[in-house]
């Protein structure tokens, strides 16, 4: 494994204070709006880093990286910064194992393993080694981007049935699987009644909430620009998301519930995605500040099937976790 070079940057008002030396163009780093501050790049390793997950106490920070000199499923492994302020981090798992969520204690973690036949979900522990399946097969035939429900008795996720991007509930011993429907990118609210995932609707995807109580659906963004990656604030009061509606790439915004005070937290050339809103008050997300040249045409994913859409990150050659902190008016 190459050597993990942790660089702790600080921006304050948009301006990057940086300690020893940078992968990343100084031309090239996300800037924060004048509604967030306290840009802080978290790793800066050559492997493309996503997925950043905080743990309940706003200590230790899950994310998925990827080893190019790999193939195939073996590229992806999860790792562990037992303290998000510094250096390091520790191989939680080996390879073939994406996209970590934490269990509400904050001790055993949920994500993908894909060394299989087809993606199941599994469980394993910071304390100690192995692993648990939720299930022995799938439930659909692509099993990922799962999270416990706030009680820890439930699990979302997204899947595939019959070629199509869909969303579905079990329960934690993993019986009683539910389909809800077409979506994708599931996440629980705070409140655990109810859920907010990406739909394509027309040529664009859009963050829609479902209401598990009444089954009610509800559309929350519109326009011809996608909005992925919804993810609740702590409190319950507002939802984060990146969005490509001001431009070329995809930045920051955060919503009221109500679709209202619509928000943008950063801007620029670099594209973000995967935002998390820890319980310590700062959005974690994914950025390809420093890279060389643009991955993605963004403007080529309009009427492209969700699934593509979703995981236009998957390609990226550099990517970093970041976090913010939001300045918002209540």
């Amino acid at each position: 494994m190459k050597l993990f070079n942790q660089i702790t940057g600080l921006v304050l008002a948009g301006i990057l204070v940086s300690c020893g030396a940078s992968n990343v163009e100084d031309s090239k780093i996300p800037q924060a709006t004048a509604s967030s501050s306290e840009l802080v790049r978290i790793t800066d390793d050559e492997a493309p880093e996503f997925s950043p997950k905080l743990s309940k106490e706003g200590q230790r920070l899950l994310y998925t990286t990827r080893d190019d000199s790999k193939s195939g499923s073996e590229r992806w492994s999860i790792r562990l910064k037992s303290d998000v302020n510094k250096p390091g981090f520790s191989p939680i798992t080996d390879a073939h194992c994406l996209n970590p969520s934490w269990h509400p204690e904050s001790k055993k973690f949920l994500y993908s393993y894909f060394k299989g036949k087809e993606p199941i979900l599994a469980i394993s522990s910071t304390e100690s080694l192995g692993i648990t399946f939720v299930a022995q097969k799938g439930y659909g035939e692509y099993d990922n981007d799962a999270s416990y429900s706030p009680d820890g008795s439930r699990i979302l996720m997204s899947t595939s049935i019959q070629g199509k991007t869909a969303i579905g509930i079990v329960n934690a011993n993993g019986q009683n699987f539910t389909l809800i429907g077409e979506g994708a990118s599931p996440v629980w609210h705070p409140d655990g009644e109810m859920i907010a995932f990406v739909k394509n609707s027309g040529e664009y995807a859009q963050i829609y909430f479902y209401n598990l109580t009444n089954n009610q659906i509800t559309q929350i963004t519109s326009g011809e620009f996608h909005h992925l990656s919804p993810t609740f604030s702590p409190d319950g009061s507002r939802f984060v998301f990146v969005s490509n509606r001001d431009s070329e790439t995809f930045h920051i915004y955060t919503m009221r519930m109500d679709g209202t005070n619509l928000t943008q937290l950063t801007t620029g050339s670099t594209t973000e995605t995967q935002p998390f809103w820890g319980n310590d008050g700062y959005i974690y997300f994914s950025s390809d500040a420093g890279t060389k040249k643009r991955k993605t045409n963004i403007s080529g994913l309009a009427g492209s099937p969700l699934f593509e859409i979703v995981n236009f990150n998957q390609g990226w050659t550099y990517a970093d976790i970041w976090r913010l902190k939001p300045l918002l008016i209540n």
